[in-house]
């Protein structure tokens, strides 16, 4: 579990919540908006680490005590995480109820803070979002709800306004090429892989030769040929491994987060290709592989997804 001093490319945030909690100013709803990889959930567990160690200086966690290391194991009694499945659309209304809501009205067993972690809360409709809304509205003493996002005007107005926002800058190719040597990615390596980022580590840990970059860059770029789309569904998962069976993975949902790194893959590289060549026209794709993502988390069948991402260019081509 990091502590706070731990976070790398965000040090004015860093700096301010650290001081908020030493002030015993923080809010007891917080929300982290950042794109994704940028570290949302890695700051979010820090400050949860902040609030629920009793030797904390400055406003920082101390790391060593044994709140922190039941912290770094996962098994310290007033903190919760509520469980995240990029999969799903919604968040458990059971888990709400049960792990939120409940445990917040119950004293802290250590200390006098609680601590609750939910990730992507844009996912929070409905009933989720009624079951959020009540201990939202007025928060139990020493309970802290600390909540990430990718876009915070996506998250339901009655949330939003009940939570105090802070946004998380995309990473330098710097920082990010140290969050990738300190993950066992060897330096030279680390640093390619940072430089064709788009601020953020998602999909730069994977090995990409996987990925068919070439095939998938002349669909976006050249349009619709069968035989290239071919050669994409080709290289899909075509059976699930006996760790992702046991895990209880599908076959769709290994294709889909197959998808997801290669548009990922393809997001950094016409990334790259921008900050050396200023373009609308490339700024546009750009923008509309963010769209197929939002596609797949629709469940938008894989190859669907891919046809789309050559259609989208020819549709652009009949505009012009």
């Amino acid at each position: 579990m990091p502590r706070l001093a731990d976070v790398i490319g965000q040090p004015g945030l860093v700096t301010l919540l650290a001081r908020l909690i030493a002030a015993g100013r923080l809010p007891h709803a917080v929300m982290l908006e950042g794109i994704p990889g940028c570290g949302r959930r890695t700051l979010a567990r820090a400050t949860a680490q902040a609030l629920l160690c009793p030797q904390a200086a400055g406003g920082d966690a101390c790391g060593a005590c044994a709140s922190c290391r039941m912290t770094a194991e996962g098994t310290h009694p007033d903190l919760v995480a509520v469980a995240h499945d990029s999969e799903s659309d919604d968040l458990s209304v059971d888990s709400l109820r049960d792990d939120v809501v409940a445990r917040a009205h119950e004293s802290a067993l250590i200390g006098e803070r609680r601590a609750f972690l939910l990730y992507g809360v844009e996912r929070l409709r409905d009933a989720s979002a009624n079951v959020m809304l009540k201990v939202l509205e007025e928060p139990p003493a020493g309970a802290y709800f600390i909540m990430t996002t990718a876009q915070s005007s996506a998250v339901l107005k009655t949330i939003r306004s009940r939570a105090q926002t802070y946004r998380l800058h995309p990473l330098a190719a710097e920082d990010l090429g140290r969050i990738l040597s300190q993950g066992g990615i060897p330096s030279e390596q680390a640093a390619a892989r940072a430089m064709r980022s788009a601020g953020s580590h998602r999909g730069l840990w994977e090995d990409l030769e996987s990925v068919p970059l070439a095939d998938l860059r002349s669909l976006c770029l050249e349009g619709h040929r069968s035989e290239t789309v071919a050669r994409v569904m080709a290289s899909l998962p075509a059976k699930l491994t006996p760790e992702q069976e046991e895990a209880g993975r599908t076959l769709s949902s290994e294709q889909r987060r197959a998808v997801r790194q290669w548009l990922t893959a393809l997001s950094h590289d016409l990334q790259r290709d921008l900050r050396a060549r200023p373009s609308a026209e490339l700024a546009d794709r750009i923008e509309g592989l963010s769209r197929l993502h939002r596609d797949l988390d629709r469940n938008l069948a894989p190859r669907l997804v891919i046809e789309a991402l050559a259609l989208d260019q020819e549709r652009r081509g009949r505009s012009a």
